[in-house]
């Protein structure tokens, strides 16, 4: 069986099992998330658990095809089999093919996928043999296709290139891995030694996929593209598939109206299809059945406003995106920066206020990573009560180095409604997400955060300092 479509895959898994008859080459490719999902169960089944070490694997955005040769034909220090892989691979992709890594590109940034928009982008300038610094607007007319100008808009490119070179990204020289490749899988590798590759594009018509086809096997995970009635029922079958595999193992289901609005919303992504199950499991706690009240309440996309995934970043203190998005912000000119920075003044007294729950007497039913189920049945009464007791108290602002019990001079009924954490019983999620992003910080990083923001404010309204320095010196000293 050199090839295993679409359709056959799920009974030659349940074959290997009992036969354990594994080629020593294999070509995964297709549509990533089941390209991903049939290589680890291969890798399962190959490797027991306690002897992963005899796994090397490659990132194929940047594995170097001579260093995997060298791998594979080189004997393990452990006795048995040894398996060589390469995920993600595009040995494949020609430089006519160059387009789709800036359509992956500009998807992945959409999706902020950072980390993968800068693989395909520096795929695609791999191929076209080109640098960063060509990309600019001057340039992008002389040396790209008309189909790859329409990919190219300064509202995602250019927020990637300076996050590629925040990041020290380097663009490898071209190479012909492709030959390379064929010509040693051609020859063969030692025994009991397996390699396996994954890549979402195959060109069939290539001689290095008819080697794979006569030297090993070929599993085929494409999904197909069309709109027509036999393929969207395709991809709902594979939808529904996921869904009920996953929410049977959590002992769930999901009514019909459920699940027509999670496809809807998400889309044939099976990636985040998968992602948003999960979060549906989490949310809906002991009840067996997830309702569309459940979707509108978890995964309804309600905030269109790109600040709050600049604030968003801030909470889970990762500093890496948090410039990103400020970058992307202060290109995109739609906020000033001082709405930038009040932005962020929210967030953290947000979490302060979360911060000093947790430290209060209120917060003694709360733990670092409480599941939602448990917060929700458990917890979320002890936070209405410490909304209570502070909008009783005579307290206008969030506690410096106090807790809620030492109050102030002064009552103000408007700071004190905006220093509520639940403000809205019927959907205790946010309130849930704040809590648990605040153990991101110590309360001492917060007081420290509050004092680096009122500087930040007072150089920009006084100093000659650039905004975007000050802002970004700000971010680094709260989230490092």
């Amino acid at each position: 069986m050199p090839e295993v479509g679409l359709s056959e895959i799920e009974n030659y898994l349940k074959a290997l099992e009992t036969s354990r008859e594994f080629p020593n080459i294999c070509l995964i490719c297709g549509e990533e998330y089941l390209c991903r999902n049939t290589f680890e169960k291969i890798l399962e089944l190959l490797i027991p658990e306690k002897k992963k070490m005899v796994h090397e694997p490659f990132d194929g955005s940047d594995a170097v095809i001579n260093q995997v040769i060298e791998s594979l034909n080189t004997f393990s220090l452990f006795p048995g089999i040894k398996v060589v892989s390469v995920t993600d691979s595009k040995v494949f992709y020609a430089r006519q093919d160059r387009k789709a890594f800036l359509s992956k590109a500009r998807s992945a940034y959409e999706a902020d996928d950072l980390k993968k928009a800068s693989k395909h982008l520096v795929s695609f300038l791999t191929l076209a043999s080109i640098s960063f610094d060509d990309l600019t607007l001057d340039n992008r007319e002389k040396i790209l296709t008309a189909d790859e100008l329409a990919e190219t808009d300064d509202n995602w490119l250019q927020p990637l290139i300076h996050y590629c070179h925040s990041q020290d990204i380097l663009i490898p020289e071209a190479s012909d891995d492709a030959a390379q490749l064929e010509t040693h899988i051609k020859k063969g590798f030692p025994k009991k030694h397996y390699f396996i590759m994954t890549t979402d594009y195959v060109d069939k018509r290539k001689s290095l996929f008819k080697a794979f086809k006569e030297k090993g096997m070929v599993i085929d995970c494409t999904v197909p593209k069309g709109e027509g009635r036999q393929d969207k029922a395709l991809k709902t079958s594979l939808l529904r598939e996921i869904s009920v595999r996953r929410l049977s193992e959590a002992k769930k289901r999901i009514d019909v109206q459920a699940f027509e609005k999670l496809c809807e919303l998400t889309g044939f992504d099976l990636r985040t299809f998968s992602g948003n199950i999960e979060k549906l499991i989490d949310y809906s706690g002991k009840r067996p059945v997830i309702t569309s009240e459940d979707i509108d309440a978890v995964l309804k996309r309600t905030r269109q406003d790109p600040i709050y995934e600049l604030t968003g970043a801030i909470a889970d203190r990762n500093l890496e995106l948090s410039l990103f998005y400020l970058n992307s912000l202060l290109a995109g000119g739609e906020y000033y920066p001082l709405q930038i920075l009040a932005a962020m003044t929210n967030q953290l007294r947000k979490l302060l206020i979360a911060k000093d729950y947790i430290l209060s007497d209120f917060g003694k039913g709360w733990r670092k990573g409480l599941p939602y189920p448990q917060f929700r049945d458990n917890v979320l009464p002890s936070v209405s009560a410490y909304d209570d007791h502070l909008a009783s108290s005579e307290f206008t602002d969030v506690p410096v180095g106090e807790t809620v019990s030492s109050p102030k001079s002064q009552k103000s009924s408007s700071s004190s409604n905006d220093l509520l954490l639940v403000k809205n019983m019927k959907n205790p999620y946010p309130v849930y997400q704040t809590i648990l992003k605040s153990d991101n910080y110590s309360k001492e990083d917060l007081l420290d955060a509050f004092v680096s923001l009122n500087e930040a404010d007072m150089k920009m309204k006084s100093s000659f300092l650039e905004d975007k320095m000050i802002l970004e010196h700000v971010i680094i000293r709260i989230c490092r």
